[in-house]
């Protein structure tokens, strides 16, 4: 049964969402996927009979009616696939990986599928596939790393904390302050602008 995907307010046509895939079937000749968004299998010897495109004959989905409800369900799922891909075996990706996937998902949806024929919906349906891609990429690289991330944060406080007695010792003594940066390093990656942020500017 073809399916009309109602997308803020405008029918979108041109992703795959229509006419999109078989929603009615006998029991015992589907397995559907555990995974988020890999769909319906059917059986060996299922057969499929498809109705015209017709939106007479289609099942009506009324979905998103504002961008906030969009952007909650993408990181709601963003997360699960990220955490599904990475029990699944597959590796964190690389930062130009992530570029890539979402440079895909726009590409696919508004320039091959012609999204941009579908008006501002269109453009923000190419958007939301390009963002998720981005976002479940990301995550995957995030989920191993944000267990700790608390603890280096304590960590480094403590450092910061503690180093400013030997900063001000210097400066009354008249000698060159100690770089905060310096006290805490950079055991995990984070840029010096996170660690200037977290010590307070004195005069």
């Amino acid at each position: 049964i073809p399916r009309v995907n109602v997308f803020l307010g405008r029918w979108i046509r041109s992703s795959n969402w229509w006419p999109g895939h078989p929603r009615l079937f006998r029991a015992g000749w589907i397995d559907a996927s555990p995974e988020i968004h890999r769909g319906l299998k059917r059986r060996a010897g299922a057969r499929v009979t498809r109705l015209p495109r017709d939106p007479e004959l289609s099942m009506w989905h009324f979905s998103y009616t504002s961008l906030e409800s969009l952007t909650d369900k993408a990181n709601r799922y963003s997360t699960i696939e990220a955490r599904q891909a990475l029990a699944a075996g597959r590796p964190v990706p690389r930062p130009h990986q992530l570029f890539g996937a979402a440079v895909r998902g726009f590409w696919s949806e508004y320039v091959r599928r012609r999204g941009y024929r579908d008006g501002m919906a269109g453009l923000t349906y190419a958007i939301d596939r390009a963002y998720r891609r981005y976002l479940t990429a990301a995550k995957r690289w995030d989920e191993t790393r944000a267990a700790g991330r608390q603890a280096q944060y304590d960590r480094m406080r403590e450092r910061i904390l503690s180093g400013w007695g030997e900063m001000e010792l210097g400066a009354e003594r008249g000698g060159r302050p100690t770089d905060p940066a310096r006290l805490v390093g950079d055991p995990t990656g984070l840029e010096g602008g996170a660690v200037a942020q977290a010590a307070p500017r004195r005069s």
